[in-house]
């Protein structure tokens, strides 16, 4: 039901597993042939981030299938990327980075010394959802693989990249004017109206006098001015109109098309060999990935309805590190178990280094959270400001600073109460241990108690004590006594031997 349903919803995505491309970004390269004949005659051509494969597969079709098996040999089609992909006729692969000098060198080589007469490139980024970023990205792309083709492209040679549509691209269209006589933007009609995604079409390459090829992309960003006065001979930024051209065809990108009772969806012709993503396909398999299916502490889902960053306010701002203070004013903070949970979000959001102490002419940043009666959340940024009153206690005024938001509060999905309890649950390892029996007095000093259990006294050793000395009358009565002793017994010894 899946595959059958794209197959239905992308008409270029089902014609591509028909007719044996790679890739549906296939037919945005024929479509452009077809304009503008680029494939015309051609020999030697460079594919930059070539996989899966779907533009290399069209130069071989075009280029290198038609001729003879003699005429083959003069052909060299080479497509390079840092991933690999599926062998092609008729196209040498190299996985390399085409922002490094040295691949360039190697393409060179592999024409023999000579450059190539055109170099394609339909590499983009992962798309985000947001347009100016995705923009940003895609023309740092673009740039790069304008970079490595002032290296190897000729003199009167084309090129053509992908660009997507956004207030700064006119920066791109800059650069490429400054390397070819003829630049158009080209919209296929296998690329959605609904996308910014376009192509540039470049024409007749001429390398500007005493320019010296290097990274486009380091010369842009490191001095911006300079180079839009090499460019344009302006130092402001300037928006630049370029013809555009559209494809027709007979199919409609946007439009979905019914598909026979009995189609049976075929699989892609080749898959990516070691695509990035393939780590996070393998996960998702175990995985499920629908809305309230997997187990959450908690999920609120805010909706920005009104937002205004802090450039937006032309004031004075408050230091990186100052801690804020945060109010959330009024009763309906503690009204719903959503609130409170929310709240206790905001204040985790905010959360810094914990604080043992404050100095109140320090607190200089509040951020407010008020909650309207139709259930939205006004985000608020002040500085406080003290101003003199006539008396000792200042004035205190808030001045607004930004970031400033109006949130609208969307899907919720709140844990039960044991899992609220399980989850706030303090582990052993951070529990901060109470010192006992320890006090302080008022110099400052710690003074501790040691606890002893009951002694037995019955059971204690004393030491022996010498005893007291006698006195030399105590000691000459003792040893007549010893005298008187002995005589008696040698008495009592005679008159029993008689």
């Amino acid at each position: 039901m899946g595959k059958a349903s794209k197959d239905r919803r992308d008409i270029f995505y089902r014609l591509a597993k028909e007719q044996g491309w790679r890739a549906r970004s296939a037919f945005k390269l024929l479509q452009a042939d077809e304009t503008f004949n680029l494939l015309e005659g051609l020999t030697r051509a460079v594919d930059l981030c070539a996989a899966p494969g779907g533009w290399s597969q069209v130069l071989s079709k075009r280029m290198y299938e038609p001729r003879s098996e003699k005429d083959r040999e003069q052909v060299k089609i080479i497509a390079v990327d840092m991933q690999g992909m599926a062998p092609i006729d008729g196209v040498t692969q190299l996985r390399a980075d085409i922002t490094k000098e040295s691949t360039a060198e190697e393409i060179i080589n592999f024409f023999d010394g000579k450059k190539a007469e055109l170099v394609v490139s339909d590499g983009a980024p992962d798309v985000t959802g947001l347009h100016d970023w995705d923009a940003y990205m895609q023309a740092d792309l673009l740039l790069s693989a304008l970079s490595i083709a002032t290296y190897i492209l000729e003199e009167g040679g084309s090129f053509m990249g992908k660009v997507y549509r956004a207030a700064n691209t006119s920066n791109v269209y800059l650069q490429l004017q400054r390397f070819f006589k003829d630049v158009c933007l080209f919209k296929p009609s296998a690329s959605r109206s609904s996308s910014i995604e376009a192509f540039v079409v470049c024409r007749q390459f001429c390398m500007p006098e005493g320019h010296v090829p290097c990274n486009l992309r380091m010369e842009w960003f490191d001095k911006p001015e300079e180079a839009l006065k090499d460019i344009s001979g302006k130092t402001e930024r300037t928006v630049v109109h370029l013809p555009f051209v559209a494809h027709e065809c007979e199919y409609d990108a946007d439009l979905s098309y019914e598909i026979d009772a009995n189609y049976i969806p075929q699989e892609a012709v080749q898959k990516p060999l070691t695509a990035a993503y393939q780590e996070v396909l393998e996960k998702t398999k175990t995985m499920s990935l629908k809305y309230n299916s997997y187990v959450v502490y908690h999920d609120e889902e805010l909706g920005i309805k009104r937002y205004q960053s802090i450039s937006d306010f032309k004031n004075e701002k408050i230091g990186a590190c100052v801690k804020p203070c945060l109010v959330f004013n009024g009763p309906k903070w503690a009204q719903t178990e959503e609130l409170r949970r929310l709240r206790n979000f905001f204040i985790d959001m905010f959360q810094r280094e914990k604080v043992e102490s404050i100095r109140l002419q320090g607190v200089e940043h509040v951020i407010s959270f008020t909650v309207n009666d139709d259930m939205s959340i006004l985000m608020r940024s002040y500085k406080i400001l003290l101003k003199k009153s006539g008396q000792k206690t200042p004035r205190i005024e808030l001045e607004e600073i930004g970031p400033s938001a109006d949130f609208s509060i969307r899907r919720t999905k709140i844990a039960s109460e044991d899992l609220y309890k399980l989850a706030r649950k303090q582990p052993k390892q951070l529990r901060v241990t109470k010192k006992k029996n320890l006090s302080t007095d008022a110099l400052g000093n710690t003074k501790g108690r040691v606890h002893l259990g009951k002694q037995q006294t019955g059971s204690i050793q004393t030491r022996r004590v010498k005893a007291l000395k006698k006195s030399p009358e105590e000691k000459r009565a003792d040893r007549q006594k010893k005298k008187v002793a002995l005589k008696a017994a040698a008495v009592e010894a005679l008159s029993a031997t008689e």
